[in-house]
Order: structure tokens, then sequence, then C-alpha cells
């Protein structure tokens, strides 16, 4: 597969913010694995992204996901990186694989 980093822009306390969020999958277990943050956050946005994903009826494939996040600046709140990883993993790898 190849890279398709979706850009997207976040509006944060009236603060327009851009993120790319640029997923890729590999052989290996169904996982997800969110990078360029902390692991902290990153625990939290992967606990988001499942979530949401679960509400859509949309199951992680069974191949191991990685998605990279890169922002001009810090977030204070985890759901907009989430949000920005939901969509590149539903718009670049569940069209194929989902």
């Amino acid at each position: 597969m190849s890279h398709v980093a979706i850009a997207t822009v976040i509006t944060e306390n009236g603060i327009s913010r851009c993120i790319s969020a640029t997923p890729s999958s590999g052989p290996g277990t169904s996982d997800l694995r969110i990078t360029g943050v902390t692991e902290r956050a990153a625990s939290e946005i992967r606990a988001l992204v499942i979530a949401a994903m679960l509400a859509h009826g949309i199951q992680l494939p069974d191949r191991a996901i990685t998605v990279d996040l890169v922002f001009d600046v810090p977030f204070e709140a985890t759901s907009e990186l989430a949000l920005a990883a939901y969509i590149s993993i539903v718009e670049t790898i569940c069209p194929t694989i989902c």
C-alpha cells in the first residue's frame, strides 16, 4: 500500500491547526499503533479510534496498522488527533481491506 497522508485542519480554542495523519498497514495481527505522540496520548487516541470504528461497524483488519501523526503545535485534547487518525484509516486503509 502506498503511503497517503490525510491533512486535516482542526480549530481548537479559535486557533486553526494542521494535522497530518499517515496510515500504513503491514503483516501481523490486528493491531493499531499511533506514533508521533507520547505513549499516554497514543493510548487515548487508540481507544478513541477503536471506539469510533466499532460504533460505525468497522473492524480493524487482520493486519498491523500504524498511523503517524504530525502537527504544527501541541494539542491539549487527544480527541482532535484521534479524529485525524480515524479519518486516515477509514479513507485509505479500510476501503481496500476492511
